[in-house]
């Protein structure tokens, strides 16, 4: 019995010491007081939902008599009229019938409440969410929105036998802001069409939820970012209007399960196309509206032309596809990504004759390349090459060499699989550097192209001066058709001057190279024509 009646005496001692506070003269301060719920705000204060199973979420801010949150209050729920909706120990109200319930949530002796209308139609619900969220007392036209007349009576609006939403135009209506989300939960629309309004932000994904829409206009507003993948979804859709928005990023793959597209405009967009034959076959069964179309792999393809071209194509051994439409995935040797981004190219054994063209420093995604035992293939490895992140590069058994620059021996070096022919190209010379230049920018088509590639001297060479040694002092070509990118063997001029592509084609950056040329005196490098 001792031990616990030690228990006994300790435990009073430490109630003593709880609540007895000794002063100095001997007297006790009172037990301390501790914060009380003084408020108590619900958010949202209103709220609309449908009947058998529509749901909101509310929350309950507590806070006490100095204004502080009290973020671990404890608060009950409760329902006026749980025969209209109800609410769980959470705050989630759930309607099951029509009319209006005032939800209370208390903390203590404080309580804040929330009224809750349960509407017979669901698509009340979004469609007062959209009206919330594009502005609509300031609308062009707003007829009987918010109010109980029939959703047929709504301006812009029509219904089914059935009185719910199948089709919302509010075209020109100046509506402005987001479009919410929960326009995707409007399960019988048919046809939506907000086009020539003020509407910004991102196309909500959720509309790709409506999976009955056949008809969808969101062109000539303000929308931002990617087209999102979740349209793919909508599989009965026959017309798409995008265009005229700040719009970006490639289509999304899931497009490819839009059978049933027929219109699609995307004009004024910085949108582009995946080059994959998939999609070559899908746009063949949809109506461009006369829209010129951009490929996401446009430099890809051309690259790839200037290596048929280059390299005596037409007697290649296999040259399957080649040339044919942008879907270079089906073109022989080459792996493409979903975009049609060229990621491996292998012309083993494939007969090609030529030089490499610097243009191949475009396809900025390939991480293989292989063109050994093509015993024709001559001259330098391009500069260019040096800009690509390459895992693989075999050219043994051909008769290429590999520049002596230490920047380009040093990116050669950290290829893993690098298989050559242990060749070091000779010092280039002006000619030979013009004409790396030529096949670069397209030379065969330039609107003059007087004496290039002869034996003429290089002053003979339309736009070309030369200095009192033979050395290119100048290189002048303006408006001559000029198309790709800059060469950066262009940096190895030593003695040029002046230099001018004014009124090109020319795409790409301008080769840090040409930092090295010491004796440059005017650098001209204007628009396009």
């Amino acid at each position: 019995m001792r031990p616990q009646r030690l228990l006994l005496t300790i435990s009073a001692v430490i109630s003593v010491t709880l609540w007895a506070y000794a002063c100095g003269d001997g007297t006790t301060d009172p037990p301390p007081t501790f914060p009380e719920p003084a408020t108590v705000t619900v958010s949202p204060g209103t709220a609309q939902l449908a009947a058998q199973g529509g749901t909101v979420q509310l929350s309950a801010e507590v806070r006490d008599q100095n204004g502080e949150v009290m973020a671990r209050a404890t608060v009950t729920w409760a329902s006026s009229d749980e025969a209209v909706a109800t609410v769980s120990a959470s705050g989630l109200v759930t309607g099951v019938a029509v009319g209006s319930a005032t939800i209370t949530a208390t903390a203590g002796s404080a309580s804040g409440t929330a009224t809750v209308t349960v509407v017979a139609n669901p698509d009340r619900v979004p469609l007062a969410a959209f009206y919330d969220a594009t502005d609509g007392p300031n609308w062009v036209n707003s007829e009987n929105w918010l109010t109980d007349a029939p959703l047929d009576e709504w301006y812009g609006i029509a219904v089914d036998g059935e009185g719910r939403m199948s089709s919302l135009r509010l075209l020109d209506n100046r509506l402005s802001g987001r479009i919410p989300p929960e326009l995707g939960n409007l399960a019988g629309l048919t046809d939506l069409s907000l086009s020539v309004n003020n509407l910004t932000g991102e196309i909500p994904p959720e509309l790709g939820s409506l999976a009955g829409l056949t008809f969808l206009s969101l062109q000539e507003n303000e929308l931002t970012g990617e087209v999102p993948p979740e349209l793919g979804n909508l599989t009965e859709l026959t017309h798409l209007y995008l265009r005229s928005n700040h719009l970006t990023g490639p289509i999304p793959q899931s497009f490819l399960q839009l059978e049933q597209l027929r219109g699609f405009s995307f004009g004024g967009l910085s949108i582009c196309i995946p080059g994959t034959s998939g999609f070559v076959a899908w746009l063949e069964g949809v109506q461009l509206d006369d829209e010129a179309v951009t490929f996401c792999n446009a430099t890809d393809v051309e690259a790839l032309k200037s290596l048929f071209d280059g390299t005596d194509g037409a007697s290649w051994t296999d040259s399957g596809g080649w040339l044919g439409d942008v879907g270079v995935d089906a073109w022989y040797g080459v792996t493409s990504d979903s975009l049609g981004h060229v990621t491996e190219l292998d012309l083993s054994r494939n007969g090609l004759a030529g030089r490499l063209p610097g243009s191949l420093g475009a396809l900025v995604h390939m991480t293989e390349f292989r063109i050994a035992d093509n015993a024709d293939l001559s001259g330098r490895l391009p500069l260019a090459l040096a800009r690509l992140s390459l895992r693989a590069l075999h050219y043994a058994g051909t008769g290429l060499c590999a520049p002596s620059d230490a920047s380009f021996q040093t990116w050669l070096t950290g290829i893993p699989s690098h298989e050559g022919n242990g060749e070091e190209c000779a010092p280039l010379t002006d000619r030979a550097i013009l004409e790396i230049f030529y096949d670069a920018t397209g030379g065969p088509n330039w609107t003059n192209n007087a004496n290039w590639l002869t034996d003429a001297p290089l002053r003979n060479w339309y736009g070309v001066e030369v200095a009192g040694e033979g050395r290119v002092s100048g290189l002048g070509i303006f408006f001559n058709n000029l198309a790709g990118a800059i060469p950066p063997e262009l940096g190895k001029l030593a003695e040029l001057r002046e230099l001018g592509f004014s009124g090109t084609n020319l795409t790409g950056q301008i080769p840090p190279e040409l930092g090295g040329l010491a004796q440059l005196r005017e650098l001209e490098i204007g628009a396009t024509n």
